[in-house]
């Protein structure tokens, strides 16, 4: 019996339908497809540039706002890039006027102990199987040591210096694995005692989570979280982990209250942290 041959109407009929059943999915379901996209741009950008050079041919850009005299024109682009270099040299007084504030609330937070505040830009991140780690511009050569704490808002703790290099260090971030079990407080707020708690971070997210001390009662969502751990420097103690975001029992035995923890940020996405540097005295266990 003779085969039937698919004829050309057929196939172009099918990968059209298949091409457009494409543009139709979420691009996360089309990625097989990318390894075309260079060989499809190395075929059709040499056309390109000579069609859309016609196209401005035919319709040049108007320049909106711009005198058709050369000279004016000028002039006013002149006016443009002053005016937004005023603006940008604006915003970087109030920046620097914002980081001066921050600077001394964390001094103010612990005027008895002596640490260094190095102001260090975030430049990267990673993501390891413990957690985040952030890169920052700042090392061995603006005085950053191992243990040095990372924190944004004077009181926030990000995390902390792991290693450090001539002008990057490493900062794991408190939500990573690799931070560990902290003791830790809920603060009630008013004046009212702390509520003791041991924390450690959540695998796979932003979180922390642990159990409150067995007498502990009358924790509630929204309350603050304090870091009370004495194998931190004491410049971080008492600085904020984040904030109650759930209260529940404790599935092994229903009497013990576990609570979770979310940082006030995302500390991935910080650009810019102020990092504590411990100084003779301000290590961790010491006590004067």
């Amino acid at each position: 019996m003779r085969r039937r041959s698919l004829s050309p109407r057929r196939v172009l009929g099918g990968l059209a339908l298949a091409l457009f059943v494409a543009a139709l999915l979420p691009a996360r379901h089309t990625g097989f497809a990318s390894f075309l996209r260079e060989p499809v741009r190395a075929i059709l950008t040499p056309a390109a540039a000579p069609m859309r050079a016609v196209g401005l041919w035919i319709r040049p850009p108007q320049r909106t706002g711009v005198s058709d005299d050369p000279a004016v024109a000028a002039i006013e682009e002149e006016r443009d890039r002053f005016y937004a270099l005023w603006r940008r040299s604006e915003q970087t007084a109030e920046e620097l006027a914002a980081l001066v504030v921050e600077l001394q609330r964390g001094r103010a937070l612990n005027p008895e102990i002596e640490f260094a505040q190095i102001v260090a830009p975030v430049v990267g991140s990673t993501t390891e199987r413990a957690g985040a780690v952030l890169q920052v511009r700042a090392g061995r050569d603006r005085g950053v040591t191992t243990n040095s704490v990372a924190v944004y808002q004077s009181v926030h703790i990000v995390g902390r210096a792991v290693e450090v290099g001539a002008r990057v260090s490493d900062v794991v971030l408190v939500t990573n694995r690799r931070t560990g079990w902290l003791r830790a407080a809920v603060d009630p707020g008013e004046g009212r005692a702390l509520l003791g708690c041991q924390l450690q971070p959540v695998e796979g997210e932003e979180l922390l989570r642990g159990e409150l001390d067995s007498d502990v009662q009358g924790v509630e969502v929204g309350m603050l979280v304090r870091l009370t751990d004495e194998s931190w420097p004491r410049s971080a103690r008492m600085l904020v982990l984040g904030r109650v975001v759930r209260v529940e029992p404790k599935e092994t035995q229903p009497l013990r209250m576990v609570v979770t923890v979310r940082p006030e940020a995302d500390l991935r996405r910080l650009s810019q942290v102020i990092l504590h540097t411990p100084t003779e005295g301000d290590g961790p266990g010491v006590s004067r």
